[in-house]
């Protein structure tokens, strides 16, 4: 028994097709076939019937969609348990929008480079909104522009001084946003 056939024998059983999970895994129809043969051989008892176009999971097959299921994604594992240098997953990360155009874009560029297998969600919202979205745990991280706060549920890491910008138009001076006028 093989992986691939494993791996083939659970795509038909979602697609219902031979011909989209012939498509779905880059095998020919005739290979997609010739997989789930060797493995009903291998088993030794019908593991799905094909009439009339419908695909059906006998008994046996049902019984043994759940331990291939298991076993894929233990084999999926086992692949990765090896290479611990290598970060993998998703990171959920929320920032204000002047930090997610001025601060981040470099701190992302150097970490996809570090961690090529990690996607990253990036949104943007007031400095609240994404506290709040830190403690329901809608993100994994929180860029925050204020002084550092106790927070017993927090651990907060200071990114030193940051630039700011101030764009006003031609209406209202500079000096007037100071002066008061």
């Amino acid at each position: 028994m093989e992986i691939r056939q494993m791996r083939t024998f659970k795509t038909v059983a979602e697609t219902g097709s031979f011909s989209q999970t012939a498509t779905l895994l880059g095998y020919t129809q005739s290979t997609v076939s010739a997989q789930m043969k060797q493995l009903t051989e291998e088993v030794g008892t019908d593991l799905y019937s094909y009439q009339k176009r419908q695909f059906t999971l006998t008994d046996a097959g049902a019984r043994l969609l759940p331990a291939i299921t298991t076993l894929l994604v233990d084999y999926a594992q086992v692949k990765t348990i090896t290479d611990t240098k290598r970060l993998r997953g998703h990171l959920a990360i929320a920032a204000p929008e002047s930090l997610t155009t001025h601060l981040l874009p470099g701190m992302i560029t150097r970490f996809r480079q570090q961690h090529p297998d990690v996607t990253l969600q990036i949104s943007n919202a007031t400095c609240l909104h994404n506290e709040d979205k830190l403690m329901r745990g809608e993100v994994d991280i929180a860029f925050m522009m204020w002084p550092m706060t106790v927070n017993n549920h927090l651990v907060d890491y200071d990114l030193g001084l940051q630039d700011m910008v101030m764009v006003n138009g031609t209406e209202r001076p500079y000096t007037s946003f100071f002066s008061g006028s």
